[in-house]
């Protein structure tokens, strides 16, 4: 198992850097967990960090439609999570779903 990490100034940042790094380096049966984090806790750097597997083989999935979607000032997350699976349903295939407090409206 290993991990890697970004660190930029804003999600948006971190979020495109971490996807670029993914499809170049990673298959989506590798991926264990992404989690996010901030550097201080005001006006910390943003941090994301994926956990993954380091074995892999041929049959295992490309990353190449990877995306990802940050919301923010979200002011109800049950409502928003529950808005996002019936988006997701049928449609993609959900990877992770991370909140951190700096997207807390």
């Amino acid at each position: 198992m290993e991990s890697h990490y970004e660190i930029a100034g804003s999600f948006q940042s971190v979020c495109d850097n971490m996807l670029t790094w993914m499809k170049s380096n990673l298959k989506r049966e590798k991926i264990i967990s992404l989690s996010t984090h901030e550097t201080l806790i005001e006006n910390g750097d943003a941090l994301l960090i994926v956990l993954y597997k380091t074995a892999q083989d041929s049959s295992m999935s490309s990353l190449d439609t990877l995306k990802y979607d940050l919301k923010k000032n979200i002011q109800d997350w049950e409502n928003h999570f529950s808005d996002q699976l019936k988006i997701a349903s049928g449609h993609i295939e959900v990877i992770s779903y991370i909140n951190t407090p700096r997207n807390i409206g």
